[in-house]
């Protein structure tokens, strides 16, 4: 058994072929100029996150809150300011996020900065729910190993095994499909203990906090997002430009610079192909018409017929009212 002590002396329990394999990994940051990245994947309340604090301490004693984040605009930041050798820790990574194009977002952000943690021959811990979640550049290719936490039959927490590279390759190809485990089978095991190496309330409030501001975060991009796909939607199918989309809601009482117009549009670019989606639509605006119309008849909806059809919801206020809008 090793144990590791932290900056008060309290002790925390890591293996010592762990331990071994992590001191390898900061030779190879420190004497030869690599990086290390590691993740750290399990089901919610298994206890990855404090096996994350546990290695990232050992690997950096000088780890710190600012160091640990739990966000992707934290992330950017911590990586941009993060000091030779220093260790970042990105806690509950794609926790909380409901679609597929915010997951490709941040797997681009994770790609960006990865290139960066090698310049400055960073540590870097990504803890997820699972690996499956992330893109095969950083899953198979520039992490150097898996620690996959579970719990016992029992409920009991503390668990882990290790995939090294070749295994986890060997994992992510086969089970990604199904999200299983199964193959490559890996027998050994290895324990850790609920001990903190930093301050846990302080770790446990700044992490409340995050998430709490990530939350809102999101609900404020939604709203950018559909204000976007409708400015696209304006612009591709009925040839408005965003400086006339500006001058129209400078006529209903709000401010909008159509640079950011182009910003909101832009945004929604990076999860879907605008054509193809403004294609779709057309498509079903045609179906509308089609199972509403008389399939023998060339006339045109009378003004009754039209009334009946589904309305889409306006896309502005009928009382405009001043409102300033930024990103």
């Amino acid at each position: 058994m090793k144990m590791k002590k932290d900056l008060n002396n309290n002790s925390y329990y890591i293996s010592k072929s762990i331990k071994e394999m992590l001191d390898k990994g900061k030779y190879q940051v420190h004497h030869k100029d690599w990086d290390r990245v590691y993740i750290i994947d399990g089901e919610e309340g298994s206890g990855k996150s404090l096996l994350g604090l546990q290695l990232g301490y050992h690997l950096d004693p000088t780890l710190s809150l600012n160091q640990i984040v739990f966000t992707g605009k934290e992330f950017s930041e911590a990586i941009s300011k993060a000091e030779k050798n220093q260790c970042i820790i990105f806690d509950e990574a794609f926790n909380g996020l409901d679609s597929t194009g915010a997951s490709t977002k941040l797997n681009r952000l994770i790609v960006r900065k990865l290139m960066e943690c090698r310049q400055k021959n960073l540590f870097l811990i990504i803890i997820l729910p699972t690996i499956f979640l992330l893109q095969k550049y950083a899953a198979i290719f520039r992490s150097k190993c898996l620690f996959h936490v579970y719990t016992t039959s029992k409920g009991d927490r503390g668990y882990y095994r290790v995939y090294n590279k070749l295994n986890k390759k060997l994992l992510f190809l086969l089970g990604k499909k199904m999200y299983s485990y199964a193959q490559p089978y890996i027998r050994k095991s290895y324990r850790f203990y609920s001990k903190y190496p930093i301050n846990e309330d302080s770790y446990r409030q700044k992490k409340l906090k995050s998430l709490e501001y990530e939350e809102e975060e999101g609900k404020i991009t939604k709203d950018v997002l559909m204000s976007g796909a409708y400015a696209a939607l304006l612009n591709i199918k009925y040839k408005i430009t965003y400086l006339q989309q500006q001058e129209f809601m400078e006529s209903v009482g709000v401010r909008i610079h159509l640079s950011n117009i182009a910003i909101r549009v832009r945004r929604i670019q990076e999860v879907c192909d605008l054509k193809e989606v403004c294609n779709k639509v057309n498509y079903e605006k045609e179906k509308l018409l089609k199972d509403n119309v008389p399939s023998n008849s060339n006339v045109p909806l009378s003004d009754t017929q039209e009334s009946e059809l589904p309305l889409i919801k306006p896309l502005f206020p009928s009382k405009p009212q001043e409102v300033a809008i930024s990103d």
